[in-house]
Formats: structure tokens, sequence, C-alpha cells
């Protein structure tokens, strides 16, 4: 309600997410849902519950701006700002390793925003160029940290009583051992590795770790 849907934007693991207008003004904004029932896990359920009430405490720049939640027959959904344009994942396959002031400063973006959320109590466990969503033109470029999917409170706080189902989580190529070893008690600094494991892939094409070789069960 008080929405016009535009059309689907993205599929995930968790559900989909459309373009919409704000029928008040007009606004585009991105709204992200998932259908109740046999179909979605609660593990899913509660992982899309938490990005919503975790986005709606950090307002920042650089970060993905929480709007609304609600509920629609059996369908939840929360609105979030439509960034126009690519992540930086995308951009790494379009347009081959980024120049280094590019990059830098992309990074830097997402570190003020992580720095912000880290204040808050909160690390996100999934810092990933795919993550890092990229709108504006070259040298003046935004960027905007999404999918807090995976964050979790590390001190107290008003969602400290949210655990994560499941014994590990994130991208294992940006992942500190820390993360892999002990997963709910990773901190703000496992955000920093990410961060740094990102620019590398964004400077160098490549990932600090080749786990290409590697079966499933040894990565």
């Amino acid at each position: 309600p008080g929405y016009q849907g535009v059309g689907r934007v993205g599929r995930g693991g968790m559900g989909v997410v459309y373009l919409a207008t704000r029928v008040s003004d007009g606004t585009k904004v991105a709204l992200k849902t998932i259908a109740l029932g046999t179909s979605a896990p609660q593990r899913d359920i509660q992982r899309f519950l938490r990005e919503a009430n975790i986005l709606r405490q950090l307002q920042h720049p650089n970060i993905v701006t929480f709007h609304d939640m609600g509920r629609q027959g059996d369908t939840l959904y929360f609105v979030m700002d439509y960034v126009a344009g690519t992540d930086a994942g995308d951009l790494l396959v379009r347009q081959g390793p980024l120049r280094i002031g590019r990059a830098v400063r992309l990074v830097c973006q997402a570190l003020e925003a992580l720095h912000h959320a880290h204040a808050q109590g909160f690390v996100h466990r999934d810092v990933k160029p795919a993550n890092l969503l990229v709108s504006g033109e070259s040298g003046r470029e935004i960027c905007k940290v999404a999918d807090f999917g995976l964050a979790r409170v590390y001190h107290a706080s008003v969602l400290s009583g949210i655990t994560m189902l499941g014994e590990s989580g994130g991208t294992p190529d940006y992942m500190p051992p820390e993360q892999i070893t002990h997963y709910r008690e990773v901190r703000p600094t496992a955000d920093q590795y990410a961060a740094a494991a990102t620019l590398y892939r964004l400077l160098a094409g490549k990932h600090l770790y080749d786990f290409s070789g590697l079966s499933p069960a040894k990565r």
C-alpha cells in the first residue's frame, strides 16, 4: 500500500526486490519482499527482519536508507533507497581492475559507513564488492553499503536478543580466519579485513587467496 510497482530489479535467496514509486511524492524506491509460509525457511525470515531492523537504526549517507516496513497478505516487505547504478563487483566484471584512486575512494566511503555501523554496535559480516552499490559519474561516485542480512550486534543494544541460526555465514573470499572459526563472535575488525580484501580484489582483479582448486569441504 502506498507504492506503485515498476518492475523486478533483482532476486536473491530470500526473495525479490522491486523498483517502485512512492505514490505520495513520486520517489523511486527499492521494495524488498519475502513470502511467508512453507517456502520461506525460518532462517531466511529472521535474516530479512534483521536487515530491516538494523537499517532502520543506521542513518548515514553511505548506507542504503530504510524508509518503511510492513506486511501485505503473506508477503513481508521493507522499503529502502533505490540506488540507480551498479555494484563494485559488476564494475570489475565490465571494466576490469579499477584505477587506484577510484577504488580507494569507493572503499573509503564504505569504511565510513562501516565505522558508523560499528559505533551503533553492529558488525556487517559480509562486506564484498557486490554489497557496495555505486552511483554517479566516475570521480564523483557515491558508494552505499547494502545487505545487512548477516549483520549482528557485537555488544548490548536493543537487538541483542537476535541471534543467527546456523554456524557460519559470509563470503569465504573476503572473510578473516576468526569469522570462519568463531562466526558468532566476530567484531568490527572482521569488516575491516573484508574491506581490505575488497580493495585488493578491485585493484588486482583477483582474490587474496585462490580457493578454486579446493573442494568445498576444504574451503
